[in-house]
């Protein structure tokens, strides 16, 4: 079993890898820029708070209390990131154009 701290850490690795920004993050949770600041540097984040970010991340909340979320961006480019950025902006009422775009790659 991970401990909460694994959890802290593996929660302060998705907000940093994430194509959003902190203060985007900020604004989705309803907190300032610099408290996303201070959980990455020194956890305390409130139960409420981290169901919040993992929504606004789109990542699962168990996971940060296993091996950790699939979430190491690092290698991908800034086209890539840009993407992923609007499709976790995109509401799912509207998935329909992400399903019209990739018909269209797929064409290719």
């Amino acid at each position: 079993m991970i401990s909460a701290l694994k959890a802290q850490k593996n929660l302060a690795l998705a907000i940093k890898n994430s194509p959003l920004s902190n203060f985007e993050i900020a604004k989705r949770v309803g907190v300032s820029h610099t408290t996303i600041n201070r959980w990455m540097e020194n956890g305390g984040v409130k139960i409420e708070h981290v169901i919040k970010v993992c929504e606004v991340l789109n990542i699962d909340f168990y996971s940060l209390f296993e091996r950790g979320p699939d979430y190491d961006l690092s290698h991908i480019s800034s086209l890539e990131r840009k993407v992923l950025e609007l499709m976790q902006k995109i509401p799912k009422e509207k998935y329909y154009k992400l399903e019209e775009v990739i018909r269209l790659l797929e064409e290719d």
